[in-house]
C-alpha cells in the first residue's frame, strides 16, 4: 500500500515539502522508501494528493506534491465531540485510535470525581490520531481540546445534544435519542462511574443517556460502541 502522511502544511501541486523527523524515519527506515517512491498526502483542509519522494538523503527527506485525487469532505461524525476521562495508557491509545477511525470531530478529556489518572498527554494523543487517520484513509484528524473538570465542561455544552453513557439516569434507553443533528456530545465515565453530584448535574442540564449493554462496559468499549452506533445511523 502507498503510505499516507498527514501534513500540517498547505498542499499545492508542485510544492516541495520537507518531512518531519518522525515521518522521515517512518518512510526511510521503517518502510525503506527511496527517491521516486509514491506517497499520499492530506492535511484536513485541501483534500488528498498524490506525491513522490524527491530527496531521500541521510538528513533530509522531501516530498513533491502531485495532483489532487480526493476532495475534502466531512467525516461521518463531523459534528460529534467525545468527552472522556484519562484511563490507563494502552486503553487510552485504543479509545483515541478507534474514535479517530470512526470519524469523531473532537476529543475532550475531562476530570470527573472518580477519575484515577488526571494527566493527559496531548502530544501523544495527537500522534495516535495522526497514525489512525493515515491508516484508515480519513482526510482529517480530530481536534484535541485541553483537559478540564467535568463541571466546567458541562457549562460549555449547554446548547448541545449531550448524551451520557450510563444506564442509571432516569431517561436511559437503548436508543437515547441519538440523532444526526449538530453539536452532539457523547460523554463516557471513568472506571468508577459518575458520582451522585455528577448525576445531579446531568439531571439539571437535561442530558440524555444511553444503555449500550446489559453488562458494565469499560470506558474505551462504551465510547467505541456508541460512536459506531451513531455512525451507522448517520450513514
Amino acid at each position: 500500500m502507498t503510505p499516507r502522511i498527514y501534513m500540517d502544511a498547505p498542499l499545492i501541486p508542485g510544492k516541495i515539502i520537507a518531512m518531519t523527523e518522525g515521518d522521515s524515519h517512518y518512510l526511510k527506515t521503517v518502510l525503506r522508501r527511496t527517491e521516486g517512491a509514491p506517497v499520499l498526502l492530506f492535511n484536513g483542509i485541501d483534500g488528498e494528493f498524490d506525491g513522490a519522494i524527491s530527496t531521500a538523503s541521510k538528513k533530509v527527506l522531501n516530498i513533491k506534491v502531485g495532483t489532487k485525487i480526493r476532495e475534502q469532505y466531512d467525516e461521518v461524525l463531523s459534528n460529534i465531540t467525545l468527552a472522556f476521562p484519562p484511563i490507563r495508557h494502552a486503553r487510552m491509545d485504543f479509545l483515541i485510535e478507534k474514535a479517530t477511525e470512526l470519524g469523531v470531530k473532537r476529543l475532550q478529556p475531562i476530570i470527573t470525581d472518580f477519575t484515577q489518572g488526571k494527566n493527559f498527554n496531548a502530544a501523544k494523543a495527537f500522534l495516535t490520531c495522526k497514525e489512525a487517520a493515515e491508516q484508515s484513509r480519513r482526510l482529517s484528524i480530530p481536534e484535541i481540546a485541553p483537559i478540564m473538570p467535568l463541571k466546567k465542561f458541562l457549562a460549555t455544552v449547554a446548547d448541545t445534544n449531550l448524551i451520557v453513557l450510563d444506564e442509571r439516569l432516569a431517561n436511559s434507553s437503548s436508543s437515547c435519542g441519538l440523532t444526526t443533528g449538530s453539536n452532539t456530545t457523547i460523554l463516557v465515565g471513568p472506571e468508577g462511574g459518575f458520582s451522585e453530584p455528577e448525576f445531579s448535574e446531568f439531571a439539571r442540564t437535561g442530558a440524555k443517556s444511553m444503555k449500550l449493554a446489559n453488562t458494565i462496559l469499560r470506558t474505551e468499549t462504551a465510547a467505541t460502541a456508541a460512536l459506531a452506533i451513531l455512525g451507522a445511523r448517520i450513514e
